[in-house]
């Protein structure tokens, strides 16, 4: 089964870091999930985790 997923970092309005995870089977309609840190170095360690 064909999967996908992808997880990217964004600034949010205030400043903060914020980790975008997202998955899916392949042509169907995904998930999102957003997680909030305190910058983005912080969401950077989370993907790394």
């Amino acid at each position: 089964m064909a999967r996908l997923h992808v997880l990217s970092i964004w600034q949010s309005l205030s400043g903060d870091g914020a980790l975008l995870r997202e998955w899916c089977r392949i042509g169907t309609a995904g998930q999102r999930k957003i997680g909030s840190h305190s910058n983005e170095s912080g969401a950077a360690e989370a993907i790394e985790a």
